[in-house]
């Protein structure tokens, strides 16, 4: 009985649905395909310097990914990794 008068009192607070219409009139759900990229794998034929990667460092600002693995440090430009120092 109490979980029915709590959901009661929360249906009696959503506002009709006249005021959640947008004024255009155009629905505010949009449903399709949206394509993303999901993941990427890197392997020493991409270039990768090492089978087993320690860590992974992104910088924010230039974009640049570097990869530390059990060989050395590896740095992905155009999906590639080069060898990089440090």
């Amino acid at each position: 009985m109490r979980c029915l008068s709590l959901a009661l009192l929360l249906l009696a607070l959503v506002p009709p649905r006249a005021t959640l219409a947008r004024p255009d009139g155009a629905s505010t759900l949009q449903v399709g395909a949206y394509p993303q990229r999901l993941s990427d794998r890197y392997t020493p034929a991409n270039g990768l310097p090492g089978k087993r990667i320690g860590f992974i460092r992104i910088d924010g600002k230039s974009g640049r990914v570097r990869a530390q693995t059990d060989a050395a440090t590896g740095e992905c430009t155009s999906g590639r990794f080069t060898n990089s120092p440090g």
